[in-house]
């Protein structure tokens, strides 16, 4: 194997190594734990790394967003898939992405973790990882669009809401009005009623234009 080929292999075992760290240490201690020399210590590397490959703990934050770890919903990869649909596509496939959110944000304990954080406290460090993730979560937004009558930041919102709180409540109160969190048909009825719901939106405005 070429020398530069395996570096280039090295450099992104380790990169992976130091954003395992990040979400071991979110998950075991929560996100008050997270600083250079923790995270350098759990991944079992150098701190000057982190700031070699990452720029330093905001630049290991944002990459940390992007690699999907808090929700695939993130990564660049998938911005570019809806870009590159047809418009009329994206309204749909913008709900079955929500719903995945739905699916993965009751297996990723970051995730719950880090909002259950932004519920409960205020400083740098959340900011910075709030950031990245509104900056991201707002180009799919816009990429989603495919009616300037339809306000999709506002619907989004208000559904991703529910979807968060639902989710968390799973762990907590296990109902919810007649749904049983804690069941996965509970959860595919979840899905099947965000795909309506913005199914209905687009036939409702595309009823008003005819």
């Amino acid at each position: 194997m070429p020398v530069r080929k395996k570096l280039k292999r090295g450099r992104s075992a380790t990169q992976e190594k130091i954003l395992d760290a990040v979400e071991q240490l979110i998950v075991s201690q929560g996100f008050s734990s997270l600083g250079v020399n923790a995270i350098a210590e759990k991944a079992g590397v150098s701190k000057m790394l982190i700031y070699r490959y990452f720029n330093g703990i905001d630049g290991l934050i944002a990459a940390f967003v992007l690699s999907g770890r808090l929700n695939t919903i993130f990564k660049p990869e998938r911005l570019a898939e809806l870009v590159s649909m047809k418009s009329e596509d994206r309204g749909e496939i913008w709900a079955r992405r929500l719903a995945g959110v739905a699916r993965e944000l009751r297996q990723k304990k970051a995730m719950k973790a880090m909002l259950l954080w932004e519920l409960s406290a205020n400083n740098d460090l959340l900011s910075r990882f709030t950031k990245t993730r509104n900056e991201q979560l707002s180009k799919m937004i816009a990429a989603s669009a495919t009616r300037k009558e339809i306000d999709t930041a506002a619907i989004t919102a208000i559904l991703s809401a529910g979807i968060v709180y639902l989710a968390l409540a799973e762990d907590k109160r296990k109902k919810y009005a007649d749904l049983d969190l804690t069941k996965d048909d509970t959860w595919h009825r979840i899905e099947k009623a965000l795909e309506f719901i913005y199914k209905a939106i687009n036939h409702e405005i595309g009823e008003r234009k005819e």
